[in-house]
């Protein structure tokens, strides 16, 4: 079976590499996620959207394929540091343990609040919550939370240091905690 999935997420991530327009990476010592991002299109009305998917695996075994639409609200008029947005993303799990692959669909939320700066930076809080009503196979309830503290080098590279707390609930009553680190990472669009 995880040579199937491996087998759909390679050649998913080689049909829409070609397409997406932002690349993000980050690792720690026990998980690595790889992410292809496109831009938003001119028909769409927002700046800022995270339109694209990721890879996430760790040495444990787990492998997490996501399809993600979060959009992010322009700041208030004037300045103002904090911007909010929302969305929901898509899971794919194959998790080591005895319930194997499930899935969900997570309504996420976010806050950004910016710190000017000769280098741009930004602290960064995401939230992914799938329950039961959307999780499927055995996962009762999916959630993901996630912090960054972000810095922007240029327009199209940052770098970031962020924790993120991946976990499962089973219907058996178990909780699976696929993440819980710090991790390092970039972003580059091209």
């Amino acid at each position: 079976m995880i040579k199937r999935i491996a087998v759909v997420v390679a050649l998913a991530l080689w049909a829409t590499a070609p397409m997406a327009r932002e690349l993000d990476i980050n690792l720690n010592d026990d998980a690595a996620e790889v992410g292809f991002y496109f831009p938003p299109t001119e028909q769409m009305t927002v700046e800022d959207a995270d339109l694209g998917g990721s890879l996430y695996f760790n040495d444990d075994g787990d492998v997490a394929l996501s399809g993600i639409m979060h959009v992010t609200g322009p700041p208030a008029e004037g300045f103002s540091p904090l911007q909010f947005g929302a969305g929901a993303k898509g899971y794919i799990i194959y998790a080591d343990g005895p319930d194997r692959v499930v899935g969900a669909v997570a309504l996420s939320g976010s806050a950004r609040l910016s710190i000017p700066a000769q280098v741009p930076q930004a602290v960064v809080f995401r939230g992914h919550v799938a329950p039961n009503i959307t999780a499927f196979g055995r996962a009762e309830r999916v959630f993901e939370g996630s912090v960054r503290y972000k810095l922007d080098f240029t327009p199209r590279a940052s770098a970031y240091v962020g924790y993120r707390y991946l976990r499962l609930r089973m219907s058996s009553g178990s909780n699976q905690t696929l993440d819980n680190n710090i991790h390092l990472g970039v972003r580059v669009q091209f």
